[in-house]
């Protein structure tokens, strides 16, 4: 299941954190995954936060995925604070609409991946 959240930024940009949740092989966790996507006032469409032009993009080609996902957020402009309430909107929803996950008995937990530290 995926879930789409749109914030925007005092600057003008705004920022789509978008939030995967998997069901685990024994059905009993939901591995939730988030990825953050921009865009500025003169773009079209959201892309991502370190693109080739950006300083620290060869920097990206160097860590681990997990460590990509953190510095995309991190870069972004998005809080600790808005991930969370995202998240949190996520389980609600999912809790709320079990099947559209999997056709699976409700999971009793959910892990975060690639939250903000």
């Amino acid at each position: 299941m995926k879930r789409f959240k749109v914030y925007k930024h005092p600057n003008g940009r705004s920022i789509q954190v978008i939030i995967q949740g998997d069901l685990s092989e024994d059905f009993t966790k939901v591995y939730v995954d988030i990825d953050v996507l921009i865009k500025d006032s003169h773009d079209e469409d959201f892309h991502k936060v370190i693109g080739e032009s950006h300083p620290k993009y060869w920097k990206l080609k160097r860590l681990e995925p997990h460590q990509v996902k953190d510095m995309q957020i991190k870069y972004s402009g998005i809080s600790a604070k808005q991930i969370r309430l995202a998240v949190k909107e996520f389980e609600q929803y999912y809790y709320a609409h079990p099947l559209t996950l999997a056709s699976a008995t409700m999971p009793n937990q959910v892990a975060r991946a690639g939250c903000v530290h």
